[in-house]
């Protein structure tokens, strides 16, 4: 008898190949037959859990979604609500984030253009903002509107110290990419661990 197959798990083993040739070379780079080929499985499998290459795309930037929200959750978790510690973890700085950050940023165009990923990146950008006033507000003690209004100030901070390091990695290293976050949360008024 055949092993019970996690189609959850599948599914996802998909579209997180599908991100990593999408890292490599663009969303232009995915194919079913490259895919199939790095996924370790046929194209009748693709085609069985996503019903089109638009729907495998959309999986494939939730996939390296959820991972950076992971990374963010994990480090606040392990901070004790550190707000540099926790936002570092979104930045440019490991193998594993620099994929996801070329993978948002390939998908920037398109969501201009498609409504159904507009909505997808607009939910993903106003989740991180929510998540960021969340911190500000339980762990430093700021009033619901302003933790809004700064939370707005740190995700523009880390979108443009992380497209800033995607065109050079060499000369954003992390330790600079952390001190340009360390100094402008310190600009804010934070010193960056809970109040």
């Amino acid at each position: 008898m055949p092993a019970p197959v996690d189609h959850d798990a599948r599914r996802r083993h998909i579209a997180e190949r599908a991100g990593a040739l999408i890292a490599e070379g663009g969303l232009e780079a995915v194919s079913y037959r490259r895919l199939a080929a790095d996924a370790e499985c046929s194209t009748t499998v693709i085609t069985h859990y996503f019903a089109n290459r638009h729907e495998l795309l959309l999986w494939a930037y939730r996939a390296a979604a959820e991972r950076s929200q992971l990374r963010f959750d994990t480090a606040l978790t392990e901070s004790g609500g550190d707000l540099v510690a926790s936002l570092s973890a979104l930045l440019p700085v490991s193998p594993d984030t620099v994929e996801d950050w070329r993978i948002y940023f390939a998908f920037w165009h398109t969501a201009t253009i498609d409504p159904v990923l507009t909505r997808e990146h607009r939910w993903w950008l106003r989740n991180c903002r929510r998540v960021i006033a969340e911190l500000l507000q339980r762990h430093h003690g700021i009033e619901p509107k302003r933790a809004r209004h700064l939370a707005r100030m740190l995700l523009t901070l880390l979108l443009g110290i992380a497209a800033q390091a995607m065109f050079d990695l060499r000369g954003f290293t992390a330790g600079r990419q952390r001190r340009l976050l360390t100094d402008q949360v310190a600009a804010l008024g934070f010193g960056g661990g809970p109040q």
